[in-house]
């Protein structure tokens, strides 16, 4: 604990002691002249709450017991009890007192409740059992070892001892429990105008059940009137708080026995002993009755409000579908076992607009004429719905649809079987999920047109001088059409200017005419955004001169500032008509590759290169979110996240190591923000003539071209649909298909081996959580069953819900027949401990059959033996382990103890 915790627990030791010598004065007061007991003993409720207090610490506890037994027996011996008697009487105190702590800790334990609280009607017999137990061992210690001291018969002293102490820790153990705990104080919280109106109810009730109380026992008469306090406390327990029942308990015993022990009342006979036993067993039960009604009506109170809000949340839940399911963009529609639309959402209505949603999947046919993409009309038995209610999965398949007096349309149609038990309202339904990809379909008619289109420009231009430049104008890029044009070698071109190239006489005339720098005037049109198209003298390497078609064109980085320049060059020596074609030709390719509706990138197949990004469009970098820096001269598989680096090498090495030429996967992409897009990649290796085959901007050595379409939504709903059809809707467990197909790959894995094994898990005593507590309750159940098989089996192990309150394991890597025992032990020892539900608390059993291959056989055989031998465990007694041993045998399996 603490420093600032112990002084809070010195003073409350401090008062609780203080209360002990308090009670033990009290009751030496009403010990009659000359007998060893006393008619009422409050201290023993003070006692078993100084011991209580301690829990938590044996040396505290021992130190308050001892404390105790002091107290109790010491101030005895001023009112004359003999010394050993006293010790006798401090021993039985302290005894009682710490039985009666450890009786109401375990039983609140044992009950799953609150320690050291009074809520639920459990904590009260909890109560009760520790006052009567622990009274028990008092009076046992006082009554065997009094008679010993002083004449009487033990079982009149046991029984008295017995009856007052009881009566002392239940009445006034419940006031504690009640006023200890924070949900006990039912005045926190509250407004004042509610407080003070709440305490003026108090104020009276407590007025009026003292008055009661002086009209019953304040007249000296012996008749049987007592009960008539009875229905008084039924109606308080009924309206006030519990803590206000638990405080008109002692005060009504106060009174009742004041007044019994002043001689009136019922209970005022002649015996004097005999008079404050009637008074107490009185009050007992007047407050065991009290006190029973306010803490059910409490529990039901608390049952109401958790049925209220279940309920809230449940219709919040369905609005919250609901939204989800009329928000979604594809057109959702659920059909029945047979065909008929029984749900759709508003993108379903606007897609097959004009068609009812009554109409069975064949009605609908007819009316919206179903076609194949390519214009064969579809059979009944092609229907995409009735493909999928015989069992089959529908996967992005493309229709046609011509909705009444609309345009026909192009439709990706998914459709699923609904994964439900063959008793469900769903069982035998399809969901479809459908969009419209018109737009979408051309789009990638379109791209590919455009692919073609640059790569019809790639392969004509063959006669071109391709020089790619600084802004500045070196000349970085020489192409062979160059080389072969002026008989100038790339290697001592490349690194020279632009300029070099001219007449250095035409280049200053022109510069002249135009008011510009012989050093800009080649490529200030093309940095001011205009490509420049002129006819200029080149001088060939020779010293000839040669006639070229120039075309100087800048490119673009992604914030619009020219980042180099590209200058086709024609020999219109001999050609002057290809002049015009060249220059519409180098257009054409820029405006292909820039403006593509696809991702598009160039990657390089020689040398250093060799996996480099060589050239990008803007939809890359969209699609990517990084700038053309960060992707130009970047190693292609780095586009991958770290973790995909290794797949991405898989798909792109055939291609970069020449064994394939083309090749389409679908692959992740690391995008600037983060988060992992997903990209349809189609790359093609490309092996251009070493002239660069008069493509223009076009490289001279082998490269990739790549194109990459955004996947992502697509990746995302399949991803979805898959979850859903492979596990179950109410505990998110593998269901029978998943369960299944891991079983077969498990078993192929080790075709000849027991490594293998299955566990099949039948609930006992569920059908009686269903009827007991209704069905929700029972869903309830089986979800935190779940959680505890989740638990029990190993990371390796698939756990699966079969349907109904039956589950299934795989189990692989087993060493044996006995490995299997071991973790079918744990799935029992799983549902040993009761489940707490809102309903209450259930005990359910597991019966557990097991089946190792032994045998050649599929998961099926598997499967079918597992399940015969959990039969043989139901019969055998049920929550037990029973293994298949082959033949149509199963035994019966010991179930110990596992720990956990």
């Amino acid at each position: 604990m603490n420093a600032a915790g112990t002084p809070r627990r010195l003073g409350l030791h401090a008062l609780l002691a203080g209360v002990l010598v308090l009670t033990v004065l009290a009751g030496g007061a009403l010990r009659p002249e000359g007998g060893s007991l006393a008619m009422v003993w409050p201290a023993a409720a003070a006692a078993t709450a100084w011991v209580a207090a301690s829990w938590g610490s044996v040396r505290r506890v021992a130190g308050v017991t001892v404390l105790t037994l002091l107290v109790t027996g010491g101030m005895q011996v001023p009112d004359g009890i003999p010394v050993t008697l006293a010790a006798v009487m401090g021993l039985a105190n302290a005894l009682e007192a710490l039985v009666a702590a450890a009786v109401l800790a375990a039983a609140q334990r044992r009950l799953g409740s609150v320690p050291w609280t009074l809520r639920r009607p459990g904590d009260l017999l909890a109560l009760v059992v520790a006052a009567v137990v622990g009274s028990a061992v008092g009076a046992a210690v006082a009554g065997v070892t009094t008679v010993t001291l002083v004449p009487g018969s033990p079982w009149t002293t046991g029984g008295t001892w017995l009856l007052r102490h009881a009566s002392a820790i239940f009445v006034l153990g419940a006031v504690a429990l009640r006023l200890v705990d924070d949900r006990g104080r039912p005045w926190q919280g509250l407004a004042r105008r509610v407080l003070w109106r709440r305490s003026a109810e108090v104020a009276v009730a407590a007025l009026g059940a003292s008055a009661a109380c002086l009209v019953v026992f304040g007249t000296s008469q012996h008749l049987p009137l007592s009960f008539l306090l009875v229905p008084i406390s039924v109606a308080l327990a009924l309206r006030l708080d519990t803590t206000a029942v638990a405080l008109h308990v002692p005060l009504v015993g106060v009174l009742v026995v004041a007044l019994t022990l002043d001689g009136r009342g019922p209970f005022a006979l002649d015996d004097l002993a005999v008079r404050p036993v009637l008074a107490q067993a009185f009050v007992s039960v007047v407050g065991l009755v009290s006190l029973v009604l306010a803490l059910h009506r409490d529990e039901r109170r608390v049952l109401l409000a958790g049925m209220h809000a279940a309920q809230r949340e449940v219709a919040e839940q369905a609005e919250l579908l609901r939204a989800v399911f009329e928000a979604t963009g594809d057109a959702l529609s659920v059909y029945d076992r047979t065909g008929r639309m029984i749900l759709r959402n508003g993108a379903a209505g606007r897609l097959f607009a004009g068609v009812s949603a009554d109409l069975t999947d064949v009605e609908q046919h007819e009316r919206l004429s179903l076609e194949h993409v390519d214009g064969r009309p579809l059979t009944i038995a092609e229907l995409p719905v009735q493909r999928a209610i015989r069992g089959e999965r529908v996967v992005d398949e493309d229709y046609v649809i011509r909705p009444p007096g609309l345009p026909s349309r192009t439709v990706s149609t998914t459709v699923h079987p609904v994964a439900a038990s063959e008793r469900s309202p769903w069982a035998g339904a399809v969901v479809s999920a459908a969009r419209d990809v018109t737009a979408e379909r051309q789009a990638w008619a379109d791209t590919a047109a455009a692919r073609d289109l640059y790569a019809g420009i790639l392969e004509a231009a063959t006669e071109q001088a391709i020089l790619r430049c600084d802004p500045d104008g070196t000349i970085t890029v020489f192409n062979p059409g160059a080389e072969r044009m002026t008989g100038w070698p790339a290697a001592d071109v490349i690194g020279r200017s632009l300029r070099d190239l001219h007449d250095p006489d035409e280049l200053a005339a022109v510069a002249a005419t135009r008011g510009l720098s012989p050093e800009s005037v080649l490529w200030h049109d093309a940095l001011s955004g205009w490509p420049v198209t002129l006819r200029w003298t080149w001088l060939r390497a020779d010293g000839s001169p040669l006639q070229a078609l120039l075309t100087v064109s800048a490119t673009w980085d992604a914030t619009g500032r020219p980042d180099g320049l590209i200058a086709l060059g024609v020999d219109v020596t001999e050609q002057v008509v290809v002049e015009s074609q060249l220059a519409d030709s180098e257009q054409r390719f820029r405006a292909a590759f820039d403006t593509a509706p696809v991702a598009m990138m160039i990657v390089g197949l020689t040398g250093p290169s060799t996996g480099r990004i060589l050239e990008v469009n803007t939809t890359l970098t969209r699609f990517t979110g990084l700038p053309d820096s960060a992707l130009l001269d970047r190693d292609v598989r780095a586009l991958a996240p770290p973790a995909d680096h290794a797949t991405a090498q898989d798909v792109l090495a055939p291609l970069l190591e020449g064994l394939l030429d083309v090749t389409e996967a679908e692959l992740p992409f690391q995008h600037a923000d983060g988060s992992v897009r997903w990209g349809q990649l189609s790359a093609t290796r490309i092996a251009p003539d070493p002239d660069g085959g008069g493509v223009v901007g076009a490289p001279t050595e082998p490269y990739l071209l790549c194109l990459v379409e955004d996947v992502t939504a697509r990746r995302q709903a399949e991803a979805e649909l898959v979850r859903l059809a492979l596990h179950d809707a109410l505990t998110g467990l593998p269901n029978r298909t998943l369960l299944h197909e891991r079983l077969a790959a498990a078993l192929e894995a080790d075709p000849h081996g027991s490594g293998v094994g299955v566990l099949f898990c039948d609930l006992d005593g569920f059908k009686e959580v269903n009827d007991a507590a209704g069905h929700a309750a029972g869903d309830e159940l089986l979800r935190h069953v779940a959680r505890r098989f989740e638990h029990a089996v190993r990371p390796t192990d698939t756990l699966a819900r079969l349907g109904g309150d039956e589950f299934a394991v795989v189990c692989s890597d087993l060493s044996g027949a006995a490995e299997l025992g071991q973790r079918a032990r744990r799935l029992l020892t799983a549902l040993e401990t009761p489940v707490a539900l809102l309903g209450g608390t259930f005990s359910v059993g597991v019966s557990i059959g097991g089946a190792v291959r032994t045998v050649e056989g599929g998961a099926d055989t598997l499967l079918d033996a597992a399940d015969t031998a959990m039969y043989v465990a139901k019969r055998a007694g049920k929550n037990r382990f029973a293994l298949h041993m082959g033949g149509g045998r199963a035994a019966v399996l010991p179930h110990p103890r596992v720990p956990a």
